[in-house]
């Protein structure tokens, strides 16, 4: 195996951290699955800066980084997953593969799949809403639904702005930038055109929009720049070259 490739528990702790998507405690780590993030593997991964570790009381926490997060969806994408050997490790690569086919089918990042455990806890279950009874009569027919405002600047504008926008800030391609740093260059375009753009954008192979792995360093400004997708908050873009 070579220095870059990442051994069967380091792929493991990283697509377990990947799926809290938030900092998380070696206690909660136990607490839900029986698992701590310990020795070797917990070195390793703070040395190639994909996982950051910090004492809190007694016990590590861990939270995945922005390089963390770029390496877990890489290797989610490979055709060979090296997860080990046995019952567990079959039953971890069967269900990334059905993630794998999953993202593929829905145009889906990983970052939209997964919340932090506090969230998804909370999140409420949608509810149907029952159809509103209508009081027309016969002779009185309901009103028309009002049309929908006319979208100042075409779409495919915006788009470019956005990808301009990016390249002016990005240090290099696939680096993530701040929306609350794009928003600042595109204070000219209405927010709801250049939010509906990025959630176009994100079904895009070359861009992700993704959240701040690490919550609890957000800005109230950078809370407020973030753009809502698949129910979850995206505070971060990063777009590779096409």
């Amino acid at each position: 195996m070579s220095e870059k490739e990442l051994s069967a528990p380091e792929l493991q702790a990283l697509f377990l951290l990947m799926a809290e998507a938030d900092e998380v405690s070696n206690i909660d780590l136990k607490q839900r699955y029986g698992y701590t993030l310990t020795g070797v593997p917990r070195t390793k991964l703070n040395g190639k800066k994909l996982v950051e570790s910090r004492k809190q009381g007694r016990a590590y926490v861990h939270v995945l980084t922005d390089s963390g997060w770029a390496r877990a969806k890489a290797e989610l994408e490979k055709e060979e997953i090296r997860l080990g050997t046995g019952a567990a490790a079959a039953t971890c690569l069967a269900v990334l593969r059905g993630l794998q086919r999953y993202l593929k089918r829905t145009g889906q990042n990983v970052s939209d799949v997964f919340l932090p455990y506090t969230a998804a806890q909370s999140e409420p279950a949608p509810t149907a809403e029952a159809a509103p009874i209508s009081s027309a009569t016969p002779q009185e027919a309901p009103a028309a639904p009002a049309p929908p405002a006319a979208m100042p600047f075409p779409p495919e504008d915006v788009e470019k702005r956005i990808r301009a926008a990016y390249a002016e800030l990005a240090p290099g391609p696939g680096r993530h930038v701040p929306l609350l740093r794009l928003r600042a260059l595109l204070t000219d375009l209405p927010r709801e055109d250049v939010d509906a753009a990025l959630t176009r954008m994100n079904l895009l192979p070359d861009v992700f929009v993704d959240p701040q792995a690490n919550q609890k360093i957000l800005t109230p400004e950078e809370r407020a720049a973030a753009v809502r997708i698949a129910d979850q908050d995206k505070h971060l873009i990063s777009i590779e070259v096409r």
